[in-house]
């Protein structure tokens, strides 16, 4: 512990000085006595104080000058708490919270004799470790204060806290905010730190622990730097006003420690770029170092010496992490309405507030002189619509409960508005989900459904609602707009379009992409190059079969096993002139699509009787609303429906994953598309079509085809244990599963029954239990469908 003969002087002016420090005007003298009620409050002993909510003057309204002075009168009554009830833990070098408890161990550097002007800086130094037993975590504890003398800030403290777990996220923790708070408070009252130059930093685990806490505690940070750590499930979103570092080294790949750091700085540039007044960072991947850089690290500490925190920012975003909070600069939310992926994005211009939200509801808004005008009107807006256009009243009230919820006169206000957010735009619940779903990325898919024309609304929210997670990460608005500006173009276009049901559009020609192809901007480039071959079409399976006898020599794209790869995206494979059965397809697919045709690559992963995987072609064809198939680059005399695969495909076994069909699809269906190329890849969505082409036996003479179907009350069908019998002979049954919606529509379950006789269906589906007695016909088939 050290004292110095200036601190008494500094610490009566702190309060003040800190709270005008950051007005608009030049510092002054506050001559204005806080209200005499409030005197006469703080004279009483704190313990019999009553509460201060109770007591009328303190949610009188109060001047400028009195809520400066009653400011700086509340702060001087807790600096005098804050020095009789923290003393202790701070002469034992240790917090303790509700039992956990904290060691540090903290050392100065410049002159100590000369406090700077407005006060010192603080950096806060976690060490690494993690899932290890204690002697290993307080090995690293040593190390990170030796680093101290390494890292050498020109002036400050240096503070090396242990964490209070050895748990390999023993720096996520909700109880370590609570911690550094309170550390923050105790040097701010202590060791004259000013609260506006505090630091984070840490390597490995304590790397972990930055990525972490910087953005979830951004409010309280000058700057942060992180060392050769890994973020785990963190978002750089919210450190739009914190400086922010990373290093690691080029071989550190434990962890993909030094891939995950590249792609932060990835997402901070495009932040930034999107936002230029935020996000200052730097990305140093050290070449040739590994998970130990040679102190070349040090570099963050003279970079983040650069800069003071802003308190009072004019833009915060503010994204929850899994450790939520209610406060963030000048914005607040209740605890109960708080929850991990929610983000809200606050301006400030002029007497202009502006809250941008789609998954935030209840918020208030905390003001202070410092801010704007407080004896003018406040505006808060929210999607066009005015929330709160008023004067605010500064009371005594505000100013204690905001001051004692942070410790922080920077971040105490005088005056609060609550107000609602609405739900900003049109979109779903299920589309907001996958904007947030996408991380950094959400900026790219908000921008679309915001800037899609309104009657390309439903197209735009159906591909943001069930693009696969690798999509939502990296697809830009405008390649979107574009793909669905073309798809709707060519819907128009196409003779037999407003034939196309809505379903069939939006899932098999809306869409960018059919499998794991690269994503790209295929429409217009094949659009340009077909259409000249299908003059006089007048149906999609006319040109679905134009396009197949033509299409490949008019592109030069030929079968060959040396092909660059199995997925190749039609602009690939024309680029390349080779492709395999899966690039053919997928061409052939695309190019129907892009003059308005419904089409989808079909697939077996396993042929029944010979070896080897193939995949073709389906089309929707308006003339009999149904799917129809075609070889790709394998056209056949007989037209639709026709090729040398057909009769390995009679052989498909539908409840037999290896040797089923099926058929791509954009929406998820519960069943994946099978990919020899990659085979571990399972978001890419499918149905199950082998009834189309399985062998179809006809009923034996004198009895009748049962085709069963079950559905819940949603109209969905579901796999329900469905069992069948002879009512007069019950212990003549036949079980089955019935099928659910990744089966093709016309996949029925089936049962042949004795023509004319009476059968007893019973269904068992989640403790759901139905019979159903039918009669069976005279021949032929019959569709018993029941609905739970």
């Amino acid at each position: 512990m050290r004292y110095f003969t200036v601190f008494r002087l500094w610490l009566a002016a702190l309060p003040l000085l800190v709270f005008l420090g950051c007005q608009s005007h030049s510092p002054g003298v506050v001559s204005v006595k806080p209200p005499a009620n409030l005197h006469q409050w703080l004279a009483q002993p704190a313990a019999r104080r009553p509460a201060l909510t109770d007591c009328p003057f303190a949610n009188a309204p109060l001047s400028r000058e009195q809520a400066a002075a009653t400011l700086t009168a509340l702060w001087t009554d807790r600096v005098k708490f804050l020095r009789r009830d923290r003393a202790a833990e701070m002469q034992a070098h240790e917090l303790d919270l509700d039992g956990q408890k904290m060691k540090f161990v903290w050392m100065s550097f410049g002159d100590t004799n000369a406090i700077p002007a407005g006060g010192r800086s603080l950096f806060i130094s976690l060490h690494g470790g993690g899932g290890a037993p204690q002697p290993v975590n307080d090995e690293q504890w040593t190390n990170q204060i030796r680093l101290g003398q390494a890292y050498q800030p020109a002036e400050g403290i240096y503070v090396a806290p242990r964490a209070p777990t050895d748990a390999w996220d023993m720096w996520h923790q909700a109880p370590e905010d609570d911690f550094f708070a309170r550390m923050i408070e105790d040097f701010v009252v202590f060791e004259h730190v000013n609260p506006n130059r505090v630091y984070v930093m840490g390597y490995s685990a304590g790397g972990d622990g930055v990525y972490q806490l910087a953005p979830r505690m951004a409010d309280r940070w000058a700057a942060a730097a992180m060392m050769a750590g890994h973020p785990n499930d963190a978002s750089p979103l919210s450190l739009r006003n914190v400086p922010f570092a990373l290093q690691v080294g080029a071989e550190d790949a434990a962890y993909h420690r030094n891939a995950v750091a590249a792609k932060w700085g990835e997402m901070l540039d495009s932040l930034r770029q999107a936002d230029p007044q935020g996000y200052r960072h730097f990305t140093k991947i050290y070449p040739g170092k590994g998970h130990w850089m040679d102190l070349e690290d040090r570099q963050a500490v003279p970079w983040m010496e650069r800069s003071t925190r802003r308190p009072l920012p004019d833009k915060v975003v503010w994204y929850q992490n899994s450790v939520t909070h209610t406060r963030s600069y000048w914005l607040e939310r209740p605890a109960a309405e708080v929850a991990a992926g929610q983000k809200l994005v606050a301006q400030r211009a002029g007497q202009v507030i502006t809250l941008t939200s789609a998954n935030v509801n209840t918020v208030t808004v905390l003001l202070n002189d410092a801010m704007l005008d407080l004896d003018r009107p406040v505006v808060i807006t929210s999607n066009g619509q005015i929330l709160f256009s008023n004067l605010v009243s500064r009371t005594a009230a505000n100013l204690a409960r905001t001051l004692d919820g942070y410790g922080d006169t920077n971040l105490a206000f005088s005056a609060v508005v609550t107000v609602n957010v609405p739900r900003p735009y049109w979109w779903s619940d299920a589309a907001q989900a996958a904007v947030e779903a996408a991380g950094p990325n959400g900026a790219e898919l908000e921008k679309a459904l915001k800037t899609v024309p309104v009657e390309q609304r439903p197209e735009m929210q159906f591909l943001v609602e069930n693009m696969p997670q690798t999509d939502r990460e990296n697809l830009t608005a405008a390649f979107l707009l574009t793909n669905t500006a073309a798809a709707r173009m060519e819907l128009d276009a196409a003779p037999w379009g407003k034939q196309i049901p809505p379903g069939v559009y939006l899932n098999d020609l809306l869409p960018y992409a059919l499998l794991t192809e690269n994503r790209e901007d295929w429409r217009g480039p094949l659009r340009e190059l077909c259409l000249p071959l299908v003059k006089g079409c007048a149906t999609p399976g006319a040109v679905a079969l134009a396009l197949n006898q033509t299409l490949y020599d008019t592109a030069k794209v030929h079968f060959s096993v040396k092909r660059y790869k199995a997925d190749q995206s039609p602009l690939e494979s024309m680029a390349r002139t080779t492709a395999s059965c899966t690039g053919l397809s997928i061409l052939l697919a695309d190019a129907c699509r892009s003059l308005g045709v419904p089409a989808r690559v079909v697939g077996t992963p396993s042929w029944v009787k010979l070896e080897g995987n193939h995949t073709w072609v389906e089309i929707w064809d308006t003339t009999d609303s149904a799917w129809h198939f075609l070889g790709a680059q394998d056209p056949d005399p007989a037209g639709l429906d026709h090729g040398w695969f057909a009769d390995n495909a009679a052989d498909a076994i539908a409840n037999q994953y290896e040797h089923a069909i099926y058929a791509s699809s954009f929406k998820p269906t519960g069943t994946n598309f099978p990919m020899a190329w990659a085979a571990g890849v399972k978001w890419v969505n499918a149905l199950n079509v082998t009834a189309r082409y399985a062998k179809k036996t006809e009923p034996a003479a004198g009895t009748v085809r049962l085709l069963v179907v079950v559905r819940d009350a949603s109209g969905t069908r579901v796999p329900a244990q469905v069992t069948v019998s002879d009512p007069d002979h019950p212990a003549q049954t036949c079980q089955r599963t019935s099928h659910d919606e990744s089966a093709d529509a016309n996949d029925y379950l089936i049962f042949d029954w004795p023509a004319g006789t009476r059968c007893a269906v019973k269904v068992d589906y989640k403790g759901q239990t139905q019979q159903q007695i039918v009669t069976a016909g005279s021949g032929g088939i019959q569709i018993v469908a029941i609905k739970l």
